[in-house]
């Protein structure tokens, strides 16, 4: 498949809460890499996968892009299989993945996929660490007035993750995105 961007987000909701300020100005294709297996064997909905894709879809024509899903279970996510599924993408321009830093092992992997796949073409957006939900980075996106509101409208559609996930979407409300070139300097 050809693609002129594209925006890797390990889990619906990871390319509004950290990336909407780079879905905004690149409109790249979004794919959301897994579908929220653990989160339903959690909380016990299985309805809650299609719920979770139909949030998504809201959020991301509020940002004005398409978005599409692998729909790997995030309880099967592993870097092999994420690669060969990856390959399949012929991506012309920019592609945009999570920042390898250690606040969650499924964004890592993700982020490790795009280099093996991408190299040096891949820009690592910032999500969070095991000691700080605020992303920050060596670059930053400051967002216009604009920018800033359809971002939290389009965080309002994430009705599911906000009932069981809010200190995430707290700590973005009204900050700037920021970005690395490499994954390698990103460790806690």
């Amino acid at each position: 498949m050809k693609i002129k961007n594209l925006l890797l987000a390990p889990h619906s909701d990871d390319e509004a809460l950290f990336a909407s300020y780079i879905i905004q100005r690149f409109k790249p294709l979004v794919l959301i890499v897994t579908d929220a297996t653990k989160h339903q064997e959690k909380f016990g909905d299985w309805s809650g996968i299609l719920a979770r894709r139909k949030e998504t879809e809201a959020a991301m024509k509020i940002l004005g892009v398409d978005v599409e899903f692998l729909g790997i279970p995030d309880n099967a996510l592993y870097l092999d299989n994420l690669v060969i599924n990856l390959e399949d993408f012929e991506v012309k321009g920019q592609i945009f993945a999570p920042a390898l830093q250690g606040g969650h092992a499924d964004h890592d992997t993700v982020a490790l996929a795009a280099d093996q796949v991408w190299e040096d073409r891949v820009v690592y957006y910032s999500t969070y660490t095991k000691t700080n939900l605020t992303p920050e980075g060596e670059q930053s996106i400051i967002p216009t007035k604009k920018e800033e509101d359809l971002k939290n409208k389009a965080l309002e559609c994430y009705v599911s993750q906000l009932k069981i996930n809010k200190p995430h979407f707290d700590a973005v409300k009204g900050k700037p995105e920021f970005y690395f070139e490499k994954y390698e300097e990103n460790i806690d």
